[in-house]
């Protein structure tokens, strides 16, 4: 797994633990990762994140939002692109478990 990937999962099981345990936080946050390796963040920001990526010049570009019970981490490097997004948990078990009966009830 690509650096990139596995910061942008990493960024999201830390909005997701923040969220657990009740941090306030702002609706969006950017997080750039410049050249360097030095980090900014950026709250509540309107601009797209590619024209954040540019402006700052970094390396690695990622937006952390949340929607209701949802947190999103869209990720941007380059030409590389990812999103990532937690699910209801029990959207989890739909994903999971097919939509297909496996048993028939017999009556006698």
């Amino acid at each position: 797994m690509s650096r990139f990937l596995t910061t942008a999962k990493e960024l999201l099981a830390a909005a997701e633990q923040a969220h657990r345990v009740g941090e306030p936080s702002s609706e969006t946050i950017t997080v750039l990762i410049g050249r360097s390796g030095a980090i900014s963040m950026v709250m509540d920001s309107d601009w797209s994140l590619e024209s954040l990526e540019r402006d700052r010049g970094a390396r690695e570009a990622y937006r952390i939002s949340r929607r209701g019970e949802r947190l999103i981490v869209e990720g941007r490097a380059g030409e590389r692109a990812c999103l990532l997004a937690t699910g209801k948990p029990n959207g989890a078990a739909r994903l999971l478990l097919p939509d297909v009966r496996r048993y028939e009830a017999l009556t006698s």
